[in-house]
């Protein structure tokens, strides 16, 4: 019999204990876009050669202070779709590696939990699931034992707080060129971006997407996702209160996952997850609510090589 449970791995113990308050932290998917760190040293490069006018801009090297792990920088979070522009294909023709990407502005509003699916069969008197390794999300793990305890008390915190909220999987799709799935690992390439915004109304969109797909290489991720809409165009992240949860998860290290899980399953502790997507907002409308949020607007990628 197949089965799931959800698992959040935490970077820090203190981190871990305010989770487990009920104080669920949220990052906007602009967090994860990783751009803030390179437009603050840029500005910080533009503030010195304005006070040093003397000097050689191109000798000028500002550091970036910090940046995300490969695992959690995703630039192409809150892709809506491709597009096949023959203006750009003119442009770099044969060069071009993948069809335009689409990502709306809208998105960048968008808060998100992150939990990592564990799937797990029973095969009397065993249980059998392969060990996660996301040692880079962190040394701690709180194992949720209710998963639909969980979105319930997700729900009634975000109804109290007059907010959308969509709990589901990823799905995982690759990148597209001429319409079909392409795959860019073994080949070299870089990405292009366009220098100004575009309107979703003057494209039209193939593999429409939301904020629950993401790239195929992040498939190893298994991402089960809480998608929330606050109607604000606010970046920063958000917590949502829901009350102590130690009732229905607890934490461990990351090396006494195994071992806990093991005793957690053989006591029949663990609820098992349901499939499908829970809220109070379908994905159609969470989408289009975030596009109206961005303007009907959308900045451009693609993939040259």
């Amino acid at each position: 019999m197949n089965n799931h449970l959800i698992l959040k791995f935490i970077s820090e113990k203190q981190y871990a204990t305010d989770f487990l308050n009920g104080n669920l932290y949220m990052n906007s998917l602009y967090y994860f876009w990783n751009e803030y760190p390179l437009l603050v040293a840029k500005q910080k490069k533009e503030k010195y050669i304005t006070e040093h006018p003397e000097v050689n801009s191109d000798e000028i090297v500002i550091p970036i202070e910090y940046k995300l792990s490969p695992g959690q920088a995703d630039l192409f979070e809150g892709t809506i779709g491709f597009s096949r522009s023959e203006i750009i294909k003119g442009d770099f023709g044969k060069y071009m590696l993948t069809d335009e990407i689409l990502r709306s502005t809208g998105f960048q509003y968008c808060n998100t939990l992150s939990f990592y699916r564990l799937d797990y069969s029973y095969e009397p008197p065993f249980f059998n699931y392969d060990v996660p390794n996301l040692s880079e999300f962190g040394d701690y793990v709180v194992i949720i034992r209710d998963k639909g305890e969980l979105q319930r008390r997700i729900g009634i915190a975000s109804e109290r707080e007059n907010i959308d909220y969509l709990c589901g999987d990823i799905h995982y799709k690759a990148l597209r060129c001429k319409g079909r799935e392409t795959d860019l690992s073994d080949r070299p390439h870089l990405v292009m971006k366009a220098d100004t915004l575009v309107d979703l109304n003057d494209y039209a969109l193939t593999s429409k997407r939301d904020c629950f797909f993401k790239m195929d290489k992040y498939a190893w991720q298994k991402e089960w996702r809480v998608a929330i809409y606050r109607g604000v165009k606010d970046t920063g992240a958000y917590r949502l209160k829901i009350g102590d949860i130690r009732d229905i998860a607890e934490c461990v290290s990351s090396k006494e996952l195994v071992e806990t899980l093991d005793k957690l399953l053989a006591s029949d502790q663990i609820r098992p997850g349901g499939d499908g997507y829970y809220g109070n907002i379908s994905r159609k409308e969470m989408k289009e609510k975030y596009y109206q949020l961005g303007d009907n607007k959308a900045e451009l990628f693609f993939f040259l090589g």
